[in-house]
């Protein structure tokens, strides 16, 4: 059988030149009428579909934004959770959308500018570049948007916005909102550690984690602090800044604290002498530096700590004045993990039961040591290098928790603490 577009194919002349005129605009006419009949259909398919209803208010059905004015299907960008990204919540490929009805199903956000005809019907909320839940809030609000709020668990600060379910579509620029929908707003739940203990002078502990940053443990390592609310301080290697100048920076973003532990960690460079010892600090700053690092405050750890064969009391003395002078507070450590020295644990005993025991020996000899009253900082050493301490993090908060305890920042602490105060 011969196509009608074979046969005017084959005409010549001015007949078959109207002719393929003709069939070109039959062409584009049958093509615009499937096309409406496709965005009827899917006006029509949103009310039998659960995709819908499960990011919906399930009484109250869904319209179009422009239900009369059937330009472009606009119901085909109708529904969806979209994640807002920070250090805290990650995407591969830019912001990601997910189907609430095909959990399986997820696509890049639109990254070109949405047309105006694209965006006809809808109402246009600019990006914040506030995530947190006031600011979210009064930018929809003022659109005249109404919005609902659901707490849930997340890695971001308590309060942040993480996360945003609407009719509409989006670009880089802004969410285009259906009016019409209600807008539900994923907001950060408060976290366990914040949530069950109160800050006072005596309970509060300071997790401080040597030798990164690392290619993934220090990633890891946030996400289980920031899901706590726990702040820590990290003291970092300038030969692992160099290598993951990434992980230096984010842990710097999520507000925790980090501290200078040397470029090398060689005790015969370092300790050599106080000029040494200083020449190491200045790489360390310029090599933060150049990792697009702030520094909001200084800290120093000696590798090792403030005592040992390399430092006799007149040369400790010596450095301390000179990292004084150069604005550094130091501290040294008074409850361990062990972590650095596994090859000392008992022959088959399990390396996660050798750090716990560790840790929880030294701790109580430290609250002995105490009695209560209120005294030296506790500040407990660990490695992001070792892989169970990361994997252990979330246990020791919640032992701490539990015992009545909350963490602090080290780098609010008004002075420095070594071995030789807690003499």
């Amino acid at each position: 059988m011969i196509s009608l577009a074979a046969i005017l194919t084959s005409c010549s002349g001015d007949v078959g030149e109207k002719a393929k005129n003709y069939f070109s605009e039959f062409k584009s006419w049958a093509e615009r009428q499937i096309f409406l009949i496709q965005a009827e259909y899917d006006e029509i398919m949103q009310f039998f579909d659960d995709g819908f209803s499960a990011a919906m208010t399930p009484t109250e059905p869904v319209r179009s934004a422009c239900a009369d004015q059937r330009v472009h299907p606009t119901l085909r960008y109708i529904a969806h959770t979209e994640i807002i990204e920070s250090v805290y919540n990650k995407a591969e490929d830019g912001l990601v959308i997910y189907n609430p009805g095909d959990p399986e199903t997820a696509y890049a956000r639109n990254t070109v500018p949405i047309t105006e005809s694209e965006r006809f019907g809808y109402t246009v909320v600019p990006r914040s570049a506030q995530n947190d839940f006031e600011s979210v809030r009064k930018s929809f609000s003022s659109a005249g948007i109404k919005i609902s709020l659901e707490y849930r668990t997340n890695t971001a600060p308590a309060g942040d916005v993480f996360a945003i379910s609407f009719a509409g579509l989006s670009d880089n620029d802004a969410f285009y909102v259906n009016p019409d929908v209600e807008v539900k707003l994923y907001v950060s739940d408060r976290k366990a550690a914040v949530m069950e203990t109160d800050l006072t002078k005596n309970n509060v502990v300071y997790l401080t984690y040597d030798d990164g940053p690392t290619a993934s443990n220090t990633t890891a390592l946030l996400d289980i602090l920031d899901s706590y609310g726990v702040k820590a301080s990290f003291f970092l290697m300038g030969e692992s800044i160099k290598k993951y100048p990434a992980a230096a920076e984010e842990i710097v973003l999520r507000g925790h604290g980090i501290g200078c532990h040397s470029v090398t960690h060689v005790y015969e460079n370092i300790y050599s002498s106080t000029a040494a010892l200083e020449s190491e600090i200045l790489l360390w700053e310029e090599i933060v530096s150049s990792a697009g690092v702030t520094l909001p405050h200084r800290m120093f750890r000696y590798p090792g700590g403030s005592v040992g064969k390399y430092l006799t009391d007149a040369k400790r003395d010596d450095m301390n004045s000179m990292l004084s002078s150069r604005g550094y507070k130091i501290f040294d450590w008074n409850v361990v993990t062990n972590d650095a020295i596994l090859y000392m644990r008992e022959e088959n005993e399990n390396t996660y039961d050798y750090i716990k025991a560790n840790f929880i020996e030294t701790f109580e000899a430290r609250l002995r040591e105490t009695d209560g009253k209120e005294g030296a900082p506790i500040i407990i050493l660990m490695h992001e290098t070792v892989d169970e301490t990361v994997h252990l993090t979330g246990w020791l908060i919640e032992y701490l928790v539990n015992r009545g305890f909350t963490f602090g920042a080290l780098q609010e602490l008004e002075s420095s603490w070594t071995f030789r105060e807690g003499e």
